[in-house]
Order: C-alpha cells, then structure tokens, then sequence
C-alpha cells in the first residue's frame, strides 16, 4: 500500500530513470548484438519455407483441377430441377480414371448374362 503523503514507494518508481546527476540509467540494458550471418541464414530459412509452401499450395491446385476437369465434363445443370446431375460414370478417382478410354467388356445389353473369361463379348473385335 502506499506510504502517507510524503511519496514514498510509489513516488519514487517514477525517477528511477534518472540518477541524481540528472542523466539517464543504462545499466539495466543487455548490449544489442547483430549477427549477419545468422541474420541472412535465418532469411534464406524463410525464403526456403516459403517456396515449399508456394509448392505445396501448386501441387494442391493442381490436384483439385485434374479432380475437377474430368467431373465437369460429366456434370450437367438442369434448369427445370434447378440442380446438377451426373450424365455419366460418377463413382471414380478421375485424376487416375480415363473416363472416356473404351471398355473391353462388350455393350450393356449383355449385363442380364453372366459371362466367363473365354466368352466372345470380353473380346475387342479386331479393326
């Protein structure tokens, strides 16, 4: 708590700045040291981890694209249902699924059958 009125404690926090010749205290003040070289490592550092970041967020990009192109192809809007639908195969990864690569299986009027591996419609017709 604070003394009677004659400035005590508190007071005197106020001049502790200043010694009693009037100049300014510079003993509490650690030496300020600038090292250059590990200035221009810690640079290159930060330089290094933004290019890996810039890299990443390309790599991401791409990744969302080779998603999206193929799905865009395969997705129509219908205006009187006021939404999107798939006109085609929707279930695949298509940055690795080549949607528009043709079947070896045959057409789809032979899917109430089942086939066997030596059947003729497992086979390409020769061209």
């Amino acid at each position: 708590m604070a003394s009677g009125g004659d400035g005590g404690e508190l007071g005197s926090s106020a001049s502790t700045a200043e010694n009693h010749d009037g100049e300014e205290e510079t003993t509490d003040l650690e030496p300020f040291f600038f090292d250059e070289a590990e200035a221009v490592a810690d640079h290159e550092r930060r330089l290094l981890r933004e290019q890996e970041a810039a890299r990443k967020e390309e790599c991401r990009v791409w990744a969302v694209n080779a998603e999206r192109a193929p799905r865009d192809r395969i997705l129509d809007y219908d205006p009187k249902q006021e939404g999107k639908y798939y006109n085609r195969f929707h279930f695949a990864d298509f940055s690795t699924f080549a949607i528009d690569e043709e079947s070896p299986l045959g057409p789809m009027r032979y899917t109430d059958r089942v086939r066997n591996e030596g059947d003729q419609h497992f086979h390409r017709p020769a061209r």
